[in-house]
């Protein structure tokens, strides 16, 4: 099975080895210096109870969310593209022309960021990468497999950036974006935090537990503040570096570990699910 895995990786342009922890260290400190989009200055956050179960929170996490924070290109956009889609993975996803017009548009506004060219750049040099990265993403991100037990309708991107729901119990949801929006319309409830790592002026990443959609997560994590292109391109990274297992990355000279899942769909290697662990 890992010989299997490895030859779709290396057929897919990807590679298990090869890179250091340090020049990883290097390069994510880079990608966060230039999320020029972060907006973690602009939220105001409200942590409430710390402990691993029960409600310990009486209000939302996010207090206040200016427009401003919401208002540039790339987090514009992503919030279009995350009302695509249905969280139950026991239900088909079937995705307009408009729809894929969307998620280009975030594709291509991700690419045109600093954040992203230094990306392709470090994979194409450290040979994780054949090809265009703007091609890559399209494919692991948001290529649509079959979760087990669900129908034609799971990706990375929806696992990540949107959030699904299996069988009593929410899968992903990752992005703070997304937990905003959900809070917003009463379908989120926060339950409250475990950890916290401050990254200054650009945000937060927040280890909580919440109940989306009347379904339980014991444990999530989550980037706040930081931009889609920083987060989807440390992922991607982290997903052709180090799969399915932890990577050590550096931001705010801090390290924390990104946990990358794969998933084998007709002959790919994709993105099951990637969050950090703190």
């Amino acid at each position: 099975m890992k010989v299997c895995l490895l030859l779709l990786l290396a057929a897919a342009g990807g590679s298990a080895a090869g890179v250091t922890d340090e020049e990883l260290w290097v390069l994510t400190e880079k990608l966060f210096d230039a999320d020029v989009n972060a907006v973690g200055d602009q939220l105001t956050i409200n942590l409430q109870g710390e402990g691993t179960s029960g409600d310990l929170a009486t209000g939302p996490l996010f207090a206040v969310v200016p427009d401003s924070a919401l208002s540039g290109t790339t987090i514009k956009l992503l919030r279009q593209v995350q009302d695509n889609y249905i969280p139950e993975i026991t239900v088909a996803e079937v995705h307009t022309a408009d729809d894929i017009a969307e998620q280009d548009a975030l594709l291509d506004a991700m690419m045109n960021t600093q954040v992203m060219k230094l990306t392709e750049t470090f994979l194409h040099d450290n040979g994780l990468l054949t090809g265009s990265l703007r091609v890559k993403l399209d494919e692991i991100w948001f290529t649509l497999y079959v979760r087990s037990g669900g129908k034609l309708g799971s990706s990375g991107f929806e696992n990540t950036f949107v959030g699904e729901l299996g069988t009593g119990e929410v899968i992903g949801l990752n992005n703070w974006v997304s937990f905003y929006t959900e809070e917003q319309k009463n379908y989120l409830d926060y339950g409250g935090w475990l950890r916290i790592i401050d990254l200054g002026t650009k945000g937060h990443i927040l280890l909580d537990h919440f109940e989306w959609l009347a379904e339980p997560k014991a444990s999530g994590t989550m980037f706040i503040g930081t931009s889609p292109e920083l987060e989807m391109a440390t992922y991607t990274v982290c997903f052709l570096a180090r799969p399915d297992s932890l990577c050590t990355v550096q931001m705010d000279n801090q390290q924390f570990n990104i946990v990358t899942s794969t998933i084998p769909y007709n002959g790919k290697i994709l993105v099951d699910s990637a969050y950090p662990e703190i």
